[in-house]
């Protein structure tokens, strides 16, 4: 099935805010709540602050429009509507993942609001490497260390938030300089990555060229970088949303929805290719969030 998109509709207000909609298929909660992403926080008020590589934002849902603060319209026509993957068809997508399979019809009626971010590739990349053998709390705390430690200020709303540091800014650094940031031996993984990936061994920008496979593979060769860690980068940066990560919950999880799916990884997502082809891992995530808010698999 092919995954196209369409317009948002989109409003420029004078006052310094955007608002856009009506937008379908779309919960803030759903999506920076899912496992995806770990810089969006919700503030009492309800609204949320997110930061994106070197950009910030104040977003509020009211169930159907968005309103946009701290970014000007051109920032959010050209940044935010993509990363937000607003312009894509989800109440399409979501009626071919539940046709014939009430299992999925439930998982995507559970977090009909959930869509996929089209994130850095990079920002993507080191955040999952943070993630492994991590619980989403401690990943947050880390990635937001990293970010005060050592990435460029952004003024926002008379305050000041932090840009995800560069893979030329953590290259620099050395092992005693990361243990701010109190990722483990995850230190070790960040800070070579970040030297190949500032030299050139990988060049990021040219992953969403390459088919699937080839994708993975070069981001197999850098360090600490293994086949789950590859499929997440590709999979919430937007690049390849073939991309089916696989740990050992999601082994699990797979199992116990869909019996006999797979014993390894390589046969799951064999599994998830024939059934959900391209939007395999719009699946993932939508069963990922279903099963780990219903505890199913632990």
């Amino acid at each position: 099935m092919e995954m196209t998109g369409k317009t948002v509709p989109f409003v420029d207000m004078a006052d310094g805010i955007t608002r856009i909609g009506p937008v379908n298929s779309f919960d803030p909660t759903h999506t920076f709540l899912c496992g995806q992403c770990f810089r969006w926080n919700r503030t009492e008020s309800g609204d949320w602050l997110g930061v994106a590589g070197s950009r910030a934002m104040r977003l509020q849902w009211d169930g159907r429009r968005l309103t946009i603060s701290g970014a000007t319209p051109e920032e959010v026509r050209t940044f935010w509507i993509p990363y937000l993957d607003l312009e894509a068809d989800y109440p399409k997508w979501k009626e071919n993942l539940s046709a014939s399979d009430a299992v999925m019809a439930e998982a995507v009626a559970f977090g009909a609001g959930l869509r996929l971010l089209r994130q850095d590739p990079w920002e993507t990349l080191a955040t999952f490497l943070i993630s492994q053998n991590n619980g989403i709390p401690r990943i947050r705390t880390i990635v937001d260390a990293l970010c005060r430690c050592f990435g460029e200020p952004i003024p926002f709303e008379g305050s000041t938030v932090y840009a995800f540091p560069s893979p030329n800014v953590l290259a620099s650094l050395d092992a005693c300089e990361m243990d701010v940031c109190r990722a483990g031996y995850r230190n070790a993984y960040l800070l070579k990555t970040s030297r190949q990936v500032a030299e050139g061994e990988v060049d990021l920008s040219r992953l969403s060229a390459l088919p699937y496979r080839e994708a993975r593979d070069s981001l197999l060769t850098l360090h600490g970088v293994g086949v789950k860690v590859a499929d997440c980068a590709l999979l919430f940066s937007g690049i390849h949303r073939s991309a089916f990560p696989v740990d050992r919950w999601v082994l699990r999880v797979m199992n116990a929805l869909y019996p006999g799916s797979g014993s390894t990884t390589e046969s799951l997502q064999g599994f998830a290719r024939e059934r959900w082809g391209v939007m395999a891992g719009l699946a993932q995530e939508y069963l990922f969030h279903y099963a780990r808010v219903k505890k199913i698999g632990i």
